[in-house]
């Protein structure tokens, strides 16, 4: 990404199903995957997955809503040239 971009949940979850091979379906239930495996292995500290757990649930929300939402990418926030992306998740529908 050069430029800051804006995109739907659809469009996104057709890339993760051409690039990944991850199907688009299957990611409604990646929160509660992920749960039940953190309480199989019995993870007693589970802050220490916050980082995946944020991105299990963008995928869920992903796989969940067609609609209601964009997601925008800026891969320069703060100055042109300095690399430090973000990702942003921005709520369309008041109902969700």
């Amino acid at each position: 990404v050069d430029k800051a971009q804006c995109e739907g949940p659809l469009s996104i979850v057709h890339k993760l199903e051409e690039d990944a091979g991850v199907d688009g379906k299957s990611l409604k239930f990646c929160h509660e995957r992920l749960r039940s495996l953190l309480n199989t292995l019995r993870v007693n500290n589970l802050q220490d997955f916050t980082p995946v757990t944020k991105i299990a649930d963008f995928v869920t929300l992903l796989g969940t809503y067609a609609q209601g939402f964009t997601v925008i990418v800026d891969p320069y926030p703060e100055a042109a040239g300095i690399y430090d992306p973000m990702l942003l998740l921005s709520c369309l529908d008041a109902s969700l």
